[in-house]
Order: structure tokens, then C-alpha cells, then sequence
């Protein structure tokens, strides 16, 4: 898992470093195309947190970057192999990882997300990514469909994908938000196999930034 402080034009370097959360599913990371143990020089400052979680019986949540956003959980996910590694299943009801404070994630207008998602089954609303106690973005599932939502606390604006999610199907997804853009579609993009989606955008503008908070990141 990682989450950088920076915008990317296109997903072409989607997936080499990253993994996110699946409600009931599995989440995975692929660091296969890295062979540095220096975080210093494979993750660079770009990198707010990256959360390798290895093969085995237990999972790690400590963070590869200088920053040491390191993760904990009261009701972990299991540890479970993956698309190319080791990997994390989630039940869908109560496991998530949380990180106490990812400053960068706040205040910004600029962030993106990567992953990789295979549902077992749908869960509605299920959350992927938020950050926040008063939650100032959350990246979920849509309703009972397989959409997939990304929504800003600011001002209740939000951009949904269409149909993307099946069951049992890898997916890959990037979230780019960028609040410099001059339209909604410019602000927001979702990748869903290195393809851009069109999204439907209701309640307001994307905003321009995201305001100020201190509160966890949660995963899953």
C-alpha cells in the first residue's frame, strides 16, 4: 500500500508499488520490481507511506519510508498469498489497518492512490481508503453496485466510476486528485486497468483542496 503527495498525468506507473484494501476480498502488494532495500532511495519523497505486507501468518504494517507512518490494528485482516505475493483478506465487517497521522493527506491539492482489488463478494459502502475524523475523503464502494466512489468531506462533492467491480476478478485502480484542474474531470480521475473512467460528479465541484486534519487513515 502507499499513497503519494503528488498528481500523475496517466496510470503507466500504476501497480509497481502498491495494493489497496478489498471489502470481503483480498489486497496484495506487488514489490517484485524492486530490488533496493534502501527506502531512502526506492521511495522518494513523493512517498507519504508505503506498507508492505509480506506473506505469512502475520502481517506487517510498518511503513518503508523515511516517514514511519507505521499502521496498527485491533481487528487486523489475515495474512493470505496473493496475485504475486503475500497479501491481506479482509471480512468484509470488521478488519482495517490505521495509521494514527498522515499529515500530507490533509491541507493538500494533490494526492494520489493506488491498488489492486478482488472482491469475494460485494459489500455495500464498503470503505477502501478514508482519512480523517471528520473523514475529509473516503474511497469506496458505491451503494450495492460495483462502482466505486471517491467523495470529498469539504463540500459533499464526489465522482463515481461505472460498472467496474466483479467478484473474483483482479482489479487494478488509481485514484489522481489534483485540485488545480480548471473542470471536475481535471480534479478527479480514476484508473481501473490503466484506463481512464468516466465519472458521473454530483452535489457541487470537486474542491480545490482538502481542508486540515489531523485524524487516522484508515485502510479497509
Amino acid at each position: 500500500i502507499s499513497v503519494t503527495d503528488s498528481s500523475i498525468t496517466g496510470a503507466g506507473d500504476a501497480g509497481l508499488s502498491i495494493a489497496d484494501v478489498g471489502a470481503a476480498g483480498n489486497l496484495f502488494d506487488d514489490f517484485s520490481v524492486f530490488t533496493q532495500p534502501d527506502s531512502v532511495n526506492t521511495w522518494d519523497s513523493n512517498y507519504k507511506g508505503v506498507w508492505h505486507l509480506p506473506n505469512g501468518t502475520t502481517l506487517s504494517m510498518i511503513d518503508s519510508t523515511s516517514n514511519e507512518h507505521n499502521g496498527s490494528s485491533a481487528s487486523p485482516p489475515t495474512a493470505t498469498t496473493s496475485k504475486f505475493d503475500g497479501g491481506a483478506s479482509y471480512d468484509g465487517v470488521s478488519n482495517t489497518f490505521t495509521v494514527t497521522n498522515v499529515p500530507e493527506l490533509s491541507n493538500t491539492a494533490h494526492f494520489s492512490l493506488e491498488g489492486w482489488i478482488k472482491l469475494t463478494s460485494v459489500v455495500p459502502n464498503a470503505v477502501l481508503m478514508m482519512h480523517g475524523t471528520e473523514i475529509p475523503w473516503d474511497f469506496r464502494i458505491y451503494g450495492t453496485g460495483n462502482n466505486l466512489l471517491m467523495r470529498f468531506a469539504d463540500n459533499g462533492s464526489y465522482g463515481i466510476t461505472g460498472d467496474v467491480l466483479s467478484t473474483s476478478t483482479w482489479k487494478q485502480f488509481v485514484v489522481v486528485y489534483d485540485g488545480t484542474g480548471s473542470a471536475d474531470a481535471d480534479k478527479l480521475k480514476i484508473y481501473i486497468d490503466g484506463v481512464s473512467q468516466s465519472l458521473t460528479f454530483e452535489v457541487g465541484g470537486i474542491p480545490a483542496s482538502v481542508s486540515t486534519n489531523t485524524g487516522e487513515l484508515r485502510i479497509g
